[in-house]
């Protein structure tokens, strides 16, 4: 039963790390932080980690397209909320993981910080389009500075991520690919546990 998880693990492995390294793959990345920021429900994170601990090498590229596009994202999700601001706004809260809850929890932060409360968007866990929708439609913050201060918080949160993966792939990628089947399996449940639990 070993040996069998062991050859599945290392052929998924290699699979997974061709694509991870191609073309496609690296369009994958770029849309799906791209969606995120507008209607994608899962954090880019969780593609980025996986990419990087099959590609350490291209651990700094994965993290600019991640950033770039999510970025280009948010500015697509401004343009959105700007014109269709309530149906934005209904859409929004219908997505898995995200609650209203976390609208209240942004205003608690914008009363404590102002506009430096968006450098807590990563710690916070509230998705990058609720931090959009409260900025332009009740916050009314300066977009531009929302957006740099956005990328500054995102990118310094994709940057810790991309290191994590380097540091895994680089020095665990041996033990990882004989277990790669398992390691994915509990990574995505604890990911996925983690989500549901802080979207409450």
């Amino acid at each position: 039963m070993t040996s069998l998880v062991n050859t599945l693990s290392r052929q998924l492995y290699a699979a997974q790390q061709c694509f991870a390294s191609s073309f496609t793959g690296t369009s994958l990345l770029a849309a799906w932080s791209f969606m995120e920021a507008i209607c994608w429900f899962i954090l880019p994170d969780y593609l980025l980690l996986i990419m990087v601990v099959l590609c350490p090498t291209k651990a700094k590229r994965f993290a600019i397209i991640s950033l770039v596009f999510s970025m280009l994202g948010c500015i697509v999700m401004l343009g959105l909320v700007g014109c269709f601001p309530e149906q934005i706004g209904h859409f929004i809260f219908t997505l898995p993981f995200t609650s209203a809850g976390m609208l209240t929890k942004v205003h608690h932060l914008e009363h404590m910080y102002g506009i430096t409360a968006t450098f807590l968007q990563p710690a916070s866990a509230i998705p990058a389009k609720v931090w959009t929708y409260a900025a332009i439609y009740q916050f009314h913050w300066n977009l531009f500075i929302f957006w740099s201060f956005l990328a500054i918080a995102r990118g310094s949160r994709m940057a810790v991520i991309a290191a994590l993966g380097w540091w895994i792939g680089r020095y665990l990628s041996r033990k990882l690919s004989g277990y790669w089947l398992i390691w994915l399996t509990l990574y995505s449940m604890l990911f996925f546990l983690v989500l549901a639990k802080i979207s409450r």
